[in-house]
């Protein structure tokens, strides 16, 4: 029988647990509370305790629940020892968000495109003083470390 255990601060745990154990009938999945040092195989993190992972040696793996596993390295960084050495760390390829990023990505493209945060300071101070526009031939966007969120061609 495989275990799993589920860490996050802010979502349902109930929401996840039923969604894993009705795709994984075999597994036992449990939410982690402090305290809880019964064996592993796998754990579904986001923000992690130290006293979680550290221990946790017999670990196959640590899947983080979000789009990448910077948060949690950089919590390694500030804690050392947060990840348990050799135990592979595995992010989401896709859950879901890629849509969302584009689609995130693009309003913010378009509200500093259109000035809106000058329009919005200006109405705040109860003025009215149009803005040129920006010239869309000359508007370059740069996107860097895209990653899975690039657009699919074909």
């Amino acid at each position: 029988m495989m275990n799993i255990i589920f860490y996050h601060p802010t979502f349902d745990s109930k929401q996840w647990i039923d969604g894993i154990s009705k795709r994984l009938p075999q597994a036992k999945v449990r939410t982690w509370t402090r305290g809880d040092d019964q064996p592993a195989d796998y754990a579904l993190v986001w923000q992690p305790p130290h006293e979680m992972l550290a221990p946790r040696t017999q670990l196959k793996g640590i899947f983080a629940l979000g789009a990448g596993v910077d948060a949690i390295m950089m919590q390694e960084q500030r804690n050392p020892g947060t990840l348990p050495a050799g135990v592979p760390l595995m992010r989401l390829e896709d859950t879901g968000m890629s849509l969302q990023m584009q689609e995130y990505t693009l309003a913010a493209v378009l509200r500093y495109f259109r000035r809106m945060d000058e329009y919005q300071l200006f109405q705040q101070q109860k003025q009215w003083r149009p803005l040129a526009p920006h010239e869309h031939q000359s508007f370059t966007i740069g996107i860097l470390g895209a990653g899975v969120f690039r657009p699919k061609r074909g």
